[in-house]
């Protein structure tokens, strides 16, 4: 199961690096830089295939069918945040249609590190509650993650950094736009941490810890 989701989370760093023209990705050349558009998309494929073998490889599992289509649930999620987000670059996108495609992103893959065993332990009536936790703590990783990357974004030619799309609602006020967005992301992770707290057999508490991580990085955006 974790095999599973490590293989869609770095099918989603390829895509992403390849849309949003990135040069690095922890401190290395990203694969689209390195070895082109053509490798990358093929990459990304293959990650995703891999992602199904690894559900499927314990085929006696009662849940199967549930995890399969819980994959696809997360892979379409992902896509539909990712894509409205780079069809969203002319700046019309609402706040509210910014902030979906921002939880969309993300929050669904992370939710998959806990929806995966919780179906596996038969715990399925729990899973729209990790869903929800997971998609807020996406919502606020991904304006951190902006609020970072404004520079390396802006440098690359890339109009998709959260914070950035703020700024115009602020008339170019980059200040009041990172601590609008710090405060969005701080209120999505308490409403992550409420959630998580929800689910059996402290399935929350790793997701608890990411959040508690996370929250330290906004004290210098916060007012």
């Amino acid at each position: 199961l974790a095999a599973s989701v490590e293989c869609l989370h770095n099918a989603s760093i390829i895509q992403d690096d390849l849309q949003d023209n990135s040069h690095t990705r922890r401190g290395q050349i990203t694969v689209a830089r390195k070895f082109g558009p053509d490798v990358a998309l093929g990459l990304t494929n293959r990650l995703v295939s891999a992602a199904f073998v690894c559900v499927a490889i314990d085929s006696l599992n009662p849940f199967i069918n549930l995890l399969i289509r819980q994959l696809h649930l997360a892979i379409s999620e992902t896509i539909d945040g990712q894509t409205h987000e780079l069809l969203g670059i002319n700046g019309k996108d609402s706040l509210d249609q910014r902030l979906n495609a921002a939880m969309k992103k993300s929050g669904p893959l992370f939710a998959l590190a806990i929806e995966l065993p919780l179906i596996t332990a038969g715990f399925n009536d729990h899973i729209d509650t990790a869903h929800q936790s997971a998609l807020q703590f996406g919502l606020g990783y991904q304006i951190i993650d902006d609020l970072q990357d404004q520079a390396s974004d802006a440098s690359v030619g890339s109009n998709v950094n959260f914070v950035s799309a703020m700024s115009t609602d602020y008339t170019g006020d980059t200040h009041a736009a990172e601590q609008k967005s710090a405060r969005i992301a701080s209120n999505a992770m308490e409403k992550a941490a409420i959630l998580a707290l929800q689910l059996p057999m402290h399935a929350g508490l790793p997701l608890i810890h990411l959040i508690n991580r996370q929250r330290s990085k906004l004290a210098y955006y916060e007012p």
